[in-house]
């Protein structure tokens, strides 16, 4: 599977390099929390709104953004998901309109 990130275009590949990639993004945050809000069908991909929060180590400041992140799937498999640090985007790429 791979996983393009956030602000930037760091890639991970595989179950593995998914649980980097949220390893990565929590482990700047304490009590790091997260909801879904809706759940979208765009044909061969699922696009998931939601957010997540946390306060950051040490600053203790609240932290609050709202992603998107679009799933594609091949045989019932993810096989890339494509994040977004806001909702605004998201549903373009996936080819729906908001």
């Amino acid at each position: 599977m791979e996983v393009v990130g956030r602000a930037d275009t760091t890639e991970y590949w595989g179950p593995q390099g998914f649980l980097n990639y949220l390893s990565e993004w929590i482990s700047v945050f304490d009590d790091w929390q997260w909801a879904v809000d809706r759940v979208l069908d765009a044909g061969p991909q699922v696009l998931v709104l939601g957010r997540d929060w946390g306060r950051g180590k040490g600053s203790g400041a609240l932290v609050e953004e709202h992603f998107g992140h679009l799933w594609t799937f091949s045989d019932g498999e993810p096989t890339r998901m494509l994040a977004f640090l806001d909702w605004t985007p998201a549903p373009e790429a996936a080819g729906l309109r908001e």
